[in-house]
């Protein structure tokens, strides 16, 4: 509540680049003190439960969107099922989009997870925005409850391998594999890998 009263719920800007040198940015939620930079991890989940989670979901999208208004490069975004799901939210998402003009620039990163229980609601929000232009990735996947049907039905531009997996591939055969299938299958269907924790 003190870091949105101070305007102290910054983005921080992390760069993904492919074999060719482009980068494309993720942006992520930070809270800057005069101490430290706090992640998500330690306020995410208690702004969930304070009702304070969709005024820095806000934030974050407003600034985001205000940082790469003139700019020329690509950048993602990351939404939960919740915001997703939530009229507000995608009400303010859309404006956002709009006044400042970004959706052939901007990239939904959709958090696989095993709470999606609708998908009629999340492929209409989905489909909301690809009509605006914006592209689709699904993030973390392979953790959790991640399933192959799970991408057929979204059909996301780009999917993101989780780090859990990524980060053993050089020593564990079966992170190996499970990396190759991933990126094999994704590649069979016109979709593009993105590997976490490189």
């Amino acid at each position: 509540k003190e870091a949105i009263a101070k305007d102290s719920v910054v983005p921080y800007f992390q760069p993904i680049i492919n074999l060719a040198g482009i980068k494309k940015y993720e942006t992520l939620m930070r809270i800057v003190t005069p101490d430290r930079v706090i992640t998500p991890y330690f306020f995410l989940e208690i702004a969930k439960k304070t009702g304070d989670y969709n005024t820095l979901t806000k934030i974050m999208i407003e600034k985001s969107f205000k940082r790469f208004q003139f700019s020329e490069a690509h950048f993602s975004i990351n939404l939960s099922y919740q915001d997703a799901t939530n009229p507000s939210l995608v009400e303010f998402l859309t404006d956002q989009i709009e006044k400042y003009g970004v959706a052939d620039r901007l990239i939904l990163e959709i958090v696989e997870s095993e709470s999606i229980d609708n998908f009629s609601t999340i492929l209409n929000f989905l489909a909301q925005f690809r009509e605006m232009g914006v592209r689709i990735a699904i993030d973390d996947f392979g953790s959790g409850y991640s399933n192959f049907s799970y991408l057929l039905q979204l059909n996301p531009e780009y999917i993101k391998i989780d780090g859990s997996i990524i980060r053993n591939i050089d020593t564990d055969e079966k992170s190996y594999l499970i990396a190759k299938t991933i990126a094999g299958f994704a590649q069979s269907l016109g979709i593009k890998t993105i590997a976490e924790f490189i």
